[in-house]
């Protein structure tokens, strides 16, 4: 397909607000169609072929066919799905995540280039945007529709614009620093030294840091433990293991650390979370 031959269609735009569900997050789904998602608050996060990615606010999420995906609450956001192929047909009684022909991967100069992820200070944009691409939509006239195929070709140039004038980081454009955060995500069950991560980045401490902090918008420390304490989340909620065998999933072996680590960043104790969330 060629860029000029993009048609936009869109399948389902919704704002979902998990604070209010009070649900732990979301079934697993696959991804049949492109999907965009801007986070409007989030203390959760999203996992993507495995891989789990805390988000904030301000978050802007892409998503192509294919993916297998789910959400861990809280997180309000709007999500935005697209056949760029003009299928109308598909939008009649879309169900996200309901077993359908997966859209193909098509490779323009655009879509073949989208990130998964821009973070929050370059999306202020993007944000307004994917608002006022759900209002149109659901107004629904003719004019709204016109109006929703002319912002998502705007979202479009302004991915392109971020991605392609050196302003992008949010994706991990660093190769260094996504080495390092493939190796947390893979391995945070297992003790993690920051020095050890810096050793094998090939970088100063310094330097090091202050490319993390641009890239994930938080220090090494925090990191790890946002993606620890997000896992030991989703174990609570879904297996009956005990808290110490949960912390030491989760790379913690001193139970009583994880407890207080744990209250500090949610608020609640394990236990009380626990209880309270099921």
């Amino acid at each position: 397909m060629l860029t000029e031959e993009l048609n936009p269609v869109v399948l389902k735009c919704a704002f979902y607000d998990g604070y209010a569900i009070g649900t732990s997050g979301t079934t697993p789904r696959t991804v049949y169609d492109y999907e965009f998602e801007y986070f409007v608050r989030s203390e959760g996060g999203i996992t993507t072929d495995g891989c789990y990615l805390p988000v904030k606010a301000g978050d802007f999420l892409i998503r192509t066919p294919g993916m297998q995906t789910f959400c861990t609450h809280p997180v309000q956001d709007y999500l935005l799905c697209v056949d760029f192929s003009g299928n109308l047909s598909k939008r009649s009684g879309y169900v996200l995540g309901s077993p359908a022909e997966a859209q193909p991967r098509w490779e323009t100069p655009i879509l073949s280039q989208l990130p998964r992820r821009i973070p929050a200070g370059k999306t202020e944009y993007l944000g307004t945007l994917m608002e006022q691409i759900y209002r149109d939509f659901m107004v629904a006239s003719p004019m709204e529709q016109l109006s929703i195929k002319s912002s998502i070709f705007l979202l479009l140039r302004e991915i392109h614009r971020i991605v392609h004038e050196g302003d992008f980081l949010g994706a991990i454009h660093h190769r260094r620093i996504q080495d390092c955060v493939r190796f947390i995500l893979e391995n945070y069950s297992q003790p993690l030294n920051v020095s050890q991560l810096i050793e094998a980045s090939g970088l100063s401490k310094a330097h090091f840091h202050k490319l993390f902090r641009e890239c994930m918008h938080q220090t090494p420390a925090q990191y790890i433990t946002s993606v620890r304490l997000q896992q030991a989340k989703h174990l609570l909620l879904t297996d009956s293991l005990p808290v110490s065998q949960v912390a030491e999933f989760c790379g913690y072996y001193d139970v009583a650390y994880f407890c207080y680590l744990f209250k500090k960043n949610v608020g609640l104790t394990p236990g009380e979370y626990r209880r309270g969330m099921r």
